[in-house]
């Protein structure tokens, strides 16, 4: 029966653990997780979410709510007018998350949690400043400061991975946008008028380097990051604003580098 018990993995240590880890009561926290890195886990969701919220009870949660699904479709062009037609617009309470984990969509759908107005990469946020964290803002450069994730750094959020790793972290995406990068056209369905209109917004190219692995590893050399056991992975635990530094240096000598490989011949004098 002891054995029995070591394989199951609580709400309570969770929050033991994350408590260890420096997590305090008034704490912002950018979380991504996948649910299966914790193992036998009495309640699944319903307990993951009220660890969370006992966890920091005067701060914030947020978590990314994509609705990736209503991307404009990459098929031959007389396919993709009729998909495009029949594709439902955005709508924040309706639209479920795709793509992400199962969690992700438990989050949303709390009515203590108020979602983004992102057609495509929405966020969700519990807590005392969720009103100003999903306030409505620019569809352009959903990563970048103006939107969801720069509101984050003004509130020196801490990044927590649970189970997952550098590779789905959401922080890189708001280095990449704030360094100046070749803007990038997508598309997403949205209500205008009670009318179903497809717009486009600007973006830039992300994991354009597919490193995002070998960033945090060279990351944790230079930086501190708590890290502890899970039953099936690993929590990560550190400040978005320090990373997004690091991150923001690493892929500027990176696209010069780029540049340079291209044959670009530097800024002109």
């Amino acid at each position: 029966m002891e054995e029995d018990r070591e394989l199951i993995y609580s709400d309570t240590d969770l929050a033991q653990s994350l408590r260890e880890m420096g997590i305090n009561s008034t704490d912002t926290l950018l979380v991504n997780l996948r649910m299966s890195a914790l193992g036998f886990f009495p309640g699944k969701q319903q307990s993951l979410f009220s660890a969370l919220k006992l966890l920091v009870k005067d701060g914030n949660i947020i978590l990314p709510s994509f609705s990736l699904h209503l991307k404009e479709p990459q098929v031959r062009a007389e396919l993709k007018e009729k998909i495009m037609k029949k594709m439902p617009a955005f709508d924040s309470e309706a639209t479920p998350v795709t793509g992400l984990d199962s969690f992700m969509e438990y989050f949303r759908m709390q009515k203590e949690v108020l979602r983004d107005n992102h057609p495509i990469y929405s966020f969700s946020a519990w807590g005392k400043d969720k009103e100003t964290i999903v306030k409505a803002h620019t569809f352009d450069l959903p990563f970048g400061k103006q939107g969801v994730l720069g509101r984050l750094l003004r509130l020196n959020a801490k990044v927590v991975c649970l189970g997952t790793n550098f590779e789905t972290c959401l922080a890189p995406y708001l280095a990449e946008s704030a360094i100046s990068r070749p803007l990038i056209q997508e598309k997403a369905p949205v209500l205008i008028a009670g009318e179903k209109v497809w717009v486009s917004f600007n973006n830039v190219e992300l994991n354009k380097y597919h490193d995002y692995e070998d960033l945090g590893t060279h990351f944790l050399q230079k930086y501190p990051v708590k890290i502890a056991n899970l039953p099936a992975g690993q929590i990560l635990i550190f400040n978005l604003q320090d990373f997004v530094n690091f991150a923001c240096d690493w892929y500027q000598k990176k696209d010069r580098v780029h540049l340079l490989n291209a044959g670009w011949k530097g800024p002109e004098i």
